[in-house]
């Protein structure tokens, strides 16, 4: 069973390629595993090949997988699988489109069974999170440089565990503070301190 998703980014191909030379990031953006190590040749060339070991987040398995550089023609195309004993290989590829204005991002694994829709959720996922930190990479404003530098700095090096419990926190302290500014309003409105 094959599952494909496919996204297009309105950014140059010059932007989008320049991003996939930084492979950590491009594999510590996946939201199913945890990076646990990069070992071999990482300049990516044809015909590079390294393995790639994660912790995957929903089982705690650790995976290798044998990535290889299949094709890439600077700016215009590059393709790159995962294959792995333990699970689907998975096949990237990203090409330029309409003149170099856009670019497509492609995921293509095949699996044994029809994927859960939370898989399919996850999948989807990481290809959305490649394409928005292209994007945020892109702009100069104030708030994208912070954005980044707390993606760079601090998010990605998360395990996906950690990342959840992160948002839950966040989450708890934001309804506290809504909270405590409607108990201060129910006062001051109700009570005339």
């Amino acid at each position: 069973m094959d599952y494909s998703f496919t996204l297009k980014i309105p950014c140059s191909k010059e932007k989008v390629f320049s991003f996939f030379y930084d492979i950590e990031k491009f594999f510590r953006l996946n939201p199913q595993w945890e990076v646990l190590a990069i070992e071999g040749e990482v300049f990516l060339k044809k015909g590079s090949n390294f393995i790639l070991k994660t912790r995957h987040d929903r089982s705690e398995k650790e995976i290798k997988y044998n990535a290889t550089v299949s094709e890439l023609l600077e700016g215009e195309l590059f393709k790159m699988s995962l294959d792995s004993a333990n699970i689907e290989p998975i096949l990237f590829t990203i090409s330029v489109k309409d003149g170099g204005t856009s670019s497509i991002i492609e995921y293509k694994g095949t699996m044994e069974e029809e994927p859960s829709a939370a898989r399919k959720r996850e999948i989807n996922l990481w290809i959305k999170s490649i394409a928005n930190y292209i994007l945020i990479q892109e702009k100069k404003t104030l708030f994208s440089r912070v954005w980044k530098w707390f993606l760079d700095k601090i998010w990605l090096k998360m395990s996906p565990s950690g990342k959840r419990i992160a948002l839950i926190i966040v989450l708890s302290e934001l309804l506290a503070l809504l909270f405590f500014i409607l108990l201060l309003i129910y006062l001051f409105i109700f009570k005339k301190f």
